[in-house]
């Protein structure tokens, strides 16, 4: 009687791996992470609305939309790859400075006009930074110890 060896099914991070498939999840996290701000600058706008002066915490508001989507993006980019958090979350964040660059380019270069050029790097390297970030916590989760039984 023979038996026939059958092959493992490889799993997805297994399957796909390397710097082409690492790109493409950085670019689905930037994607997922502009859905995000778009959603937040809405609500945000919502709130500011509200206020008898909705200028005051339009600079609070527009920096707290930047910084939850980077980590957002640097998440979710990771928790689809499930492997090197620096890698994709480097990459998602430098997606989501390149595409604010470009809209920066479209529309003028108001946005930053009274920051110092020393300024603008730290804000755009700290987005990079805050998605890094959102990757480590996306590829390393928390295990947690089952629980004896008691008998």
């Amino acid at each position: 009687m023979e038996h026939k060896h059958t092959k493992r099914k490889k799993s997805r991070a297994e399957a796909e791996s390397g710097a082409l498939f690492i790109v493409r999840h950085s670019l689905i996290g930037g994607a997922f992470a502009l859905l995000i701000m778009l959603i937040l600058s809405l609500a945000f706008s919502g709130i500011a609305y509200t206020r008898d002066d909705p200028d005051a915490l339009l600079g609070v508001f527009s920096y707290a939309t930047l910084y939850i989507s980077a980590l957002a993006a640097g998440y979710i980019s990771a928790k689809r790859t499930g492997q090197s958090a620096l890698a994709v979350g480097a990459l998602s964040g430098a997606v989501i400075v390149l595409v604010l660059l470009l809209i920066s380019v479209c529309f003028g270069d108001s946005y930053s006009s009274g920051y110092a050029w020393s300024v603008k790097m730290a804000i755009r390297a700290s987005v990079i930074l805050v998605s890094v970030l959102g990757g480590y916590i996306g590829v390393h989760k928390r295990s947690y110890r089952k629980r004896g039984r008691f008998i």
